[in-house]
């Protein structure tokens, strides 16, 4: 089964590898 969401983010820092328009995967990691 897919899931797929639409996601849009803002960087604390800068990541001159990262272009725009790149799809992935996103992690997060939760904390209580």
């Amino acid at each position: 089964v897919a899931q797929t969401i639409e996601l849009e983010a803002r960087m604390d820092k800068v990541y001159p590898e990262l272009l725009a328009g790149m799809s992935g995967v996103a992690r997060f990691d939760l904390k209580p």
